[in-house]
């Protein structure tokens, strides 16, 4: 059994796509990238006839993301302000990672792909402006949704239009 982990390298490909699709690529400008996580909200309570407590699984918990960025193109830097214009929910964006994640016993290779899809809830323009320090620049968002691929396996997640892909196959009310 194949056990992949990222390798994080030159050939990381990271595009940001504005709500019409217009990509900007951001390659060699993401120092850091926190990924969201998808977490179920959990009601605990006890009722007549049980017992003790019992957990009960309820809807899911909001997803946010972030970025530290090392740097900015004026490309990016527009995309970014235009998404954040007041406007409403049409104004989301798509980041895409496509990278390579090996095989820790084999060092065979396969492709990862990551995409998130959201607003930009916080975009710092820098974080101190002390001489002679490079400076980074954080970018948040909250996620809508959230997809993964490795290698054939691919998995989408938007709990909003109810799709919980694998593999294409919604089997969210399955």
């Amino acid at each position: 059994m194949a056990v992949y982990e990222y390798v994080p390298g030159e050939d990381t490909e990271f595009k940001i796509m504005d709500y019409v699709g217009n990509p900007a690529d951001a390659k060699g400008m993401v120092k850091e990238i926190t990924l969201p996580e998808i977490m179920r909200t959990v009601d605990t309570d006890s009722r007549i006839g049980e017992a003790g407590e019992q957990q009960r699984l309820l809807g899911f918990e909001a997803m946010e993301a972030a970025m530290t960025l090392g740097g900015i193109s004026e490309e990016l830097d527009l995309l970014i302000k235009q998404t954040m214009a007041p406007g409403g929910g049409s104004n989301s964006i798509t980041v895409q990672v496509t990278g390579k994640a090996r095989d820790r016993y084999s060092n065979t290779t396969a492709t990862i792909k990551y995409t998130l899809k959201g607003e930009v809830k916080k975009y710092a323009f820098h974080s101190s402006l002390t001489p002679n320090e490079k400076a980074e620049m954080e970018l948040q968002m909250t996620v809508w949704g959230f997809g993964h691929e490795l290698g054939a396996n691919s998995f989408y997640f938007e709990p909003q239009a109810r799709k919980w892909e694998i593999n294409g196959v919604n089997v969210w009310g399955t």
